[in-house]
């Protein structure tokens, strides 16, 4: 994955499924903000293997994302905020 893509990380702590990934189900297209730059984006969960890639850089921006999978049985999932098509 060489392009750099914003990321949702679906943390919802105690919740099967977090409001932020039903949302991005429900209705990916849609606008982020990133600074002051406003950027229209189409959501979509990341496949078991862009997540196997991604979560080692995830771990190393923020140690508590392994720390939580550790915890929880379910998965959790990577919404990538892509360019819409």
């Amino acid at each position: 994955m060489a392009e750099r893509l914003p990321l949702l990380i679906d943390c919802d702590t105690g919740i099967d499924d977090s409001l932020a990934l039903l949302y991005a189900c429900a209705s990916p297209a849609t606008t982020v903000r990133m600074g002051r730059e406003r950027r229209d984006v189409a959501a979509r969960i990341a496949s078991k293997a862009e997540a196997a890639e991604l979560w080692p850089r995830l771990d190393r921006v923020n140690p508590t994302y392994a720390d939580y999978r550790k915890m929880t049985a379910r998965p959790i999932s990577i919404v990538i905020l892509e360019p819409p098509r």
